[in-house]
């Protein structure tokens, strides 16, 4: 009997960068600029790695059902890093990069294959286009930045996986206080989202959550809103980040078998990292730890692999039934907010972006190219990465897209 359900999620992200010199600039990933750095640095061979890790999933998931194995991971992808694999791949330019004697080739056609010929085994999950920290965002761009990313998946992947994506990820696992959330979950569930993954220590709740799944209620002033909840095993999340091979998982997860997994629903194990941060998660996971564990699986020790989704349909299929709650202060993966809600440079850059989107939003012209331009530009400075990391040069690439979008604006008048 299935005591255990074990599923590895991988975050992957890069921010949009602004390269090239006043008046020539332009808007590009941060991966391409990692790999077209300076030959030979530190930084191109980073980005390097950092291509190869983002492959990574598809190709092992499809080695090991090659074996006959049934692998099962979960996924998400920022909407900027999505679309600049899918330039990169299309545009030829990943054939020719060279990781360690291994081509990289196309990698959105890789993921095409997973998601065509094995679904089953890859769960994707939806999250924000720009990566933007809802807490601190505008919440009338909120839908923009769900949408937006829907749709170029739907255009990489087709629509038939556009169903399969039921879960969405919070960028930083960034959560706002309880009103907010109910608008949130709103979105969310008209944008076709039936669940959403939290770090434990935003829940009020009776007794441990991690391994288990909740019916999350919000209220605010128009009324109650709920959505399924599934929570973040914060300690072996950590140790996938930092490293813990087949066996160590194995280990642990026969731990949690025997002291918690008695009565009721498998407990539902879910580690998240990042996908390409850190020497483990460029090197090590995939090899040492991901692929093995899967020749290791055995259902006779009551441990089992499945997506969130299945999951749910088997163990849930009523929904959960315990009520959570989200603390009023909400929270991240590192705790609080402290890191995006900064004061001197950056709260002067979050205080741009609210009043700029405040403006896009008060003119009316959604058919002329400027003000799609604007509106690409308010979205983009909302990135996370541009305040999380306190300094000058992430602090500047908010504030060129924010001056780009009140030159566009400034053609309005600020009026509709």
């Amino acid at each position: 009997m299935t005591k255990v359900v074990y599923v590895p999620w991988l975050h992957m992200h890069q921010p949009p960068v602004w390269r090239g010199e006043d008046g020539g600039e332009k808007l590009v990933g941060n991966l391409l600029k990692m790999i077209t750095g300076p030959p030979n640095s530190e930084e191109s061979w980073n980005g390097r790695i950092f291509a190869r890790a983002y492959k990574n999933p598809a190709r092992h998931v499809l080695q090991l059902a090659a074996e006959g194995l049934s692998p099962r991971i979960i996924l998400d992808f920022s909407g900027c890093l999505l679309k600049e694999l899918w330039e990169l791949s299309s545009s030829g330019f990943f054939d020719s990069l060279e990781v360690e004697g291994e081509k990289i080739g196309n990698i959105i056609s890789l993921y095409r294959e997973v998601l065509e010929r094995i679904p089953e085994t890859m769960e994707m999950a939806g999250s924000s286009y720009f990566h933007s920290y809802f807490p601190v965002s505008p919440r009338r761009d909120w839908e923009a930045q769900i949408l937006r990313w829907r749709e170029l998946y739907g255009e990489l992947f087709g629509e038939e996986a556009l169903k399969r994506v039921k879960g969405f990820w919070l960028p930083e696992m960034g959560v706002p206080g309880e009103k907010s959330m109910a608008a949130l979950i709103r979105i969310l569930k008209r944008a076709g989202y039936q669940w959403l993954i939290l770090p434990p220590h935003v829940l009020q709740a009776q007794g441990p959550v991690e391994g288990g799944v909740f019916r999350l209620v919000c209220e605010d002033d128009q009324g109650k809103e709920e959505i399924t909840a599934v929570v973040r095993d914060t300690q072996m999340g950590i140790r996938q980040q930092e490293g813990c091979d087949a066996n160590g998982i194995y280990n642990d997860l026969r731990r949690k078998r025997d002291h918690l997994g008695k009565g009721g629903k498998p407990l539902l194990i879910i580690p998240t990292s990042d996908g390409e941060n850190g020497n483990n998660m460029m090197f090590r996971f995939f090899p040492e730890t991901f692929a093995p564990f899967f020749r290791l699986l055995s259902r006779e020790d009551g441990i089992e692999s499945l997506s969130i989704s299945d999951y749910l349909e088997r163990y849930c299929p009523a929904g959960p039934q315990e009520e959570v709650r989200i603390r009023a202060e909400g929270g991240s993966w590192i705790g609080g907010h402290e890191s995006w809600q900064r004061s001197g440079r950056g709260g002067e850059i979050l205080n741009r972006i609210e009043e700029v989107s405040r403006l896009l939003h008060s003119v009316h012209r959604f058919n002329d190219p400027l003000y799609r331009e604007a509106e690409e530009r308010v979205l983009t400075c909302q990135t996370s990465c541009y305040v999380y990391w306190g300094q000058d040069f992430w602090y500047a690439q908010a504030e060129k897209s924010l001056n780009r979008a009140e030159e566009c604006l400034s053609q309005f008048g600020g009026k509709g």
